[in-house]
């Protein structure tokens, strides 16, 4: 199962939450609540942990601001789309 979701996390469309949002619910229904919420708890952690480490990891790639990285990534999803956020313009002007 961590394999589904480390795959579904890296799609930029799906994200962790497409697996293990259902699996919490399913495991609700079933009785097993202790598992649905550690399963949502979880998907919280994951969620905030990716929004504040982000845009630093992807800035240190860059070499960039981290505010920086976070508005290009939001104007390349407003003007492309998805892929907007994914590529990124040459920044190597000297090759």
């Amino acid at each position: 199962m961590a394999l589904l979701i480390a795959f579904s996390d890296a799609l930029p469309i799906l994200g962790s939450g497409t697996i293990m949002i259902p699996w919490a619910v399913i495991c609700a229904f079933q009785g097993n609540l202790n598992l649905a919420i550690a399963l949502m708890v979880l998907f919280v952690i994951i969620s905030i942990v990716r929004q504040l480490l982000e845009p630093k990891v992807v800035s240190g790639q860059i070499g960039i601001h981290p505010i920086f990285t976070l508005a290009a990534m939001y104007t390349g999803y407003k003007v492309i789309g998805i892929m907007g956020m994914l590529i990124r313009p040459n920044l190597n002007y000297n090759s």
